[in-house]
């Protein structure tokens, strides 16, 4: 039992005088895969610079990299003598999405992250959601990726509002509202294209656009 502990003691000391060597104090930090977390961001969080390769937990690292809510997948890997790489897989932000007093990351497939920090990103928001599993989730991606395809009269996307009855509503950075409905979303924005060109050859300035119903179009001006 006294060599056992004596060993124990040899060891750790060992250890403690090998995590001391300047031979392997961390002198560069890779990281490979951030687009949208500032790298600087990474490198806080992972507080290894000027630390022992030797005494770094590569696991403790990867579980503080994926609080973040951008980041999907992290892998903290030690590279011999003194290099640390870090590999990150960031989600793909679509759109904020406000669920029951929460901000969510809404990605390209439809999936909701919960997410703690409003992250500076400039995404439209999602509202009027009953949960992050709701199936107007898909319905307003697909609206929003028709927007993307359109050069509406340089109209900006600030907000999509799903109401259970009137259905999907745009709302602008311009202070414009479009009613839009649930379907026939590429046939409505051709529509509105047209009406938005009109209304700016005539110089009226537009407050509402109902284009729920296809047949016949309504707008409000100021």
């Amino acid at each position: 039992m006294g060599i056992l502990c004596l060993l124990s003691i040899i060891f750790t000391m060992g250890y403690i005088y090998l995590c001391h060597l300047p031979f392997f104090k961390i002198k560069t930090v890779q990281v490979i895969g951030n687009k949208l977390i500032p790298t600087e961001k990474i490198l806080s969080l992972a507080n290894c610079q000027g630390k022992s390769l030797l005494s770094i937990h590569t696991a403790k690292i990867t579980h503080h990299l994926l609080q973040l809510p951008l980041v999907k997948t992290a892998s903290v890997k030690r590279r011999w003598k003194d290099t640390v790489k870090i590999i990150i897989t960031e989600r793909q932000p679509i759109a904020w999405a406000y669920i029951r007093e929460h901000w969510w990351i809404v990605e390209k497939n439809g999936e909701c992250t919960p997410s703690l920090i409003f992250e500076s990103l400039d995404l439209p928001i999602i509202t009027g959601l009953s949960s992050p599993n709701d199936v107007a989730v898909k319905t307003a991606i697909s609206l929003l990726n028709l927007w993307k395809q359109k050069n509406l009269s340089g109209q900006k996307l600030s907000e999509i509002h799903v109401d259970e009855n009137l259905g999907l509503s745009i709302f602008t950075l311009e202070g414009h509202q479009f009613l839009l409905g649930n379907t026939n979303f590429a046939e409505k924005l051709r529509n509105l294209q047209k009406v938005l060109a009109y209304f700016q050859r005539t110089k009226n300035r537009i407050k509402l656009i109902d284009l729920t119903n296809i047949h016949r179009i309504y707008a409000k001006t100021e």
